[in-house]
């Protein structure tokens, strides 16, 4: 019987599904490995089994027609449709308050650590490249902002697995980190995309289109996450029934897709503003004790098999796997010099990125970090080592290959390479050994051990702005500042302890005696407790009195006002 082209792509998802929970069965029972890496090493062996057999059996590669077309669409299934329910998933377990401790390290990677990253894996390609396949410069830059972006569902399924690995607050800032690279990231690919496709205008033409789409992307894609988080937010409060509030979170993520692809807006940013949105407040003040616990187990659900999907397809994206074309000598001359590429820019950018910011503190005489937040041993080991590549990276690089014209055939297939080959280590070698890493790290560095910390460590210290170092009993260590700035980035752990303040006398920035409380919202954190959004009817009622009402509160005496919030309250109480 014949089958309509919807029946196998349906077929082929079944498949694709299938699989994956055949490795998560298997990997839960017998491997015991994080599931994003046991995924996508099974589909890196299973996509090369079909290049194998397809090549033999000519059969086998005409009854692949319905996998390829899913694969060939792979950019769009992830751009388009994947990555905002993925990021949304990610955002609604951030908390603003422990957020706001590390607002200004994460914002400084995320915008300077990509950047940087950007400018430093496209300068050294194309050095590379000029031995290999000349490419021109502008696409070695595109080909960095398609690698700078890390992927947080890799890393924290890691962490998830070794719980006792680091410390929580460590696992929190490394998800954060990466999961606002991966916004800007791809603003970056848009903007530098752009750029590269109108290669024959004025340099000032092109430059203008650039910032042209930053602004869309960014400012409308942030008013759009927020306005329509804000509207879901208020039908959530308006209902009391829990499969209805839970699915009109499906829906506010799949309506974002469909206008900001109208309107050309960032996806990510629009998911993640209306995530941290809805996460926060929506939980706190909207929803129902029922809806909040089907809300975190249906996108807990949502997350874990589009992830575990993407994963498989990364791996079968091995088919499209051409390293004959460059030649055999030249790829593995390539591959061993684009992993090395790759760590040593994660590794810069994080530290001239933490340096800058060190630096800010210095030249402005203010701390811009919160007081509990210090950089110590392994801050740079761990962020280059947890900085995996995952489906997003792949989906830019196809994305890329079909827009740019320029680009020739086999200039593509090495764009595609360069970019598996960092994906695959990444996800596979890096996360193979992560743990390993981390132990590593902690091992041979300076570490302060917090109350309640099993992990062992050579030293104590703390590396502050001004170059000095305070030490176990609290006493500073009078150091060449430059000395222990670069000794405290490149052999520093991570980055901020929550479980407690550095507990001794002579504690610097306001640390004393004591731990620091475990509150959700923190004061601390400069938020203040959290307070619900004003609903519809308190917007107007404030409208309305500033409108018609100007200054008659004035002839109101205080019994009259205290009667008047007494009658307020029952009425709230009432309803």
């Amino acid at each position: 019987m014949e089958h309509a082209d919807g029946t196998d792509i349906f077929s082929s998802i079944m498949y694709l599904l299938s699989g994956t929970v055949l490795i998560r069965v298997v990997n839960y029972h017998y491997i015991k490995l994080a599931p994003s890496v046991v995924t996508a090493l099974s589909a890196v062996v299973w996509g090369g089994a079909l290049m194998l057999l397809q090549a033999v059996n000519s059969d086998i590669a005409s009854s692949l027609g319905a996998l390829r077309n899913i694969l060939r669409n792979f950019p769009e299934l992830v751009m388009d449709y994947m990555l905002g329910f993925l990021l949304f998933a990610a955002a609604i377990e951030v908390d603003l308050g422990r957020l706001g401790r590390v607002r200004s390290t994460v914002i400084t990677l995320a915008l300077g650590g990509t950047v940087l990253s950007t400018l430093f894996v496209g300068t050294l390609t194309w050095l590379l490249l000029r031995r290999i396949v000349p490419l021109p410069f502008a696409i070695c830059l595109l080909f960095g902002t398609v690698v700078s972006p890390t992927d947080p569902v890799a890393v924290t399924s890691i962490l998830n697995e070794k719980p006792d690995l680091i410390s929580e607050s460590t696992r929190y800032f490394v998800w954060c980190e990466s999961l606002f690279n991966d916004a800007v990231g791809v603003v970056l690919y848009y903007g530098m995309l752009n750029f590269t496709v109108h290669g024959d205008a004025p340099v000032s033409d092109r430059l203008w289109a650039v910032v042209e789409v930053f602004l869309r992307e960014c400012v409308v894609g942030v008013v759009l996450g927020l306005v329509m988080g804000y509207m879901a937010y208020l039908l959530i409060q308006a209902v009391s029934e829990p499969v209805l509030e839970i699915t009109i979170t499906i829906v506010l993520v799949g309506m974002l897709e469909v206008v900001c692809l109208e309107l050309g807006a960032s996806i990510p940013l629009a998911t993640i503003c209306a995530g941290l949105l809805i996460g926060n407040y929506g939980l706190e003040f909207g929803f129902s004790p029922e809806g909040a616990e089907g809300f975190h187990q249906l996108w807990r659900f949502i997350d874990e098999t589009l992830n575990s999907v993407l994963f498989l397809m990364i791996g079968l994206m091995s088919i499209y796997w051409q390293p004959d074309i460059l030649g055999w000598g030249k790829y593995f001359i390539m591959m061993l010099a684009i992993i090395p590429i790759s760590l040593f820019s994660r590794a810069m950018s994080i530290t001239l990125s933490l340096s800058m910011l060190l630096w800010a503190e210095k030249l402005l005489g203010r701390r811009l970090r919160h007081p509990s937040v210090r950089y110590r041993a392994g801050t740079i080991g761990v962020l280059t080592w947890g900085g995996l590549r995952g489906g997003l990276t792949i989906a830019l690089a196809l994305g890329a290959i079909r827009t740019m014209s320029p680009i020739s055939s086999a200039s593509g297939n090495i764009f595609f390479l360069m970019t598996y080959t960092i994906v695959v280590w990444s996800l596979v070698g890096q996360g193979l050994t992560f743990e390993t890493a981390c132990r590593l790290i902690q091992d041979g560095s300076y570490y302060y051990k917090s109350a309640g910390d099993t992990t062992n460590g050579i030293a104590r210290a703390f590396f502050d702005a001004d170059g000095s170092v305070t030490g176990e009993t609290g006493t500073t260590m009078n150091t060449s500042r430059s000395a222990h700035l670069i000794r405290g980035l490149t052999q520093g752990t991570i980055l901020y302890s929550e479980e407690s303040s550095f507990s001794s006398a002579g504690g610097k920035d306001g640390e004393g005696e004591g731990d620091i409380s475990h509150q959700r919202y923190s004061s601390m954190a400069g938020l203040g407790e959290l307070q619900p959004l004003p609903g519809i009817n308190q917007i107007f009622k404030g409208v309305s009195t500033k409108l018609f009402n100007r200054g008659s509160m004035d002839l109101v005496d205080e019994e009259e006002e205290e009667e008047y919030e007494d009658d307020a309250v029952d009425i709230v109480k009432k309803n």
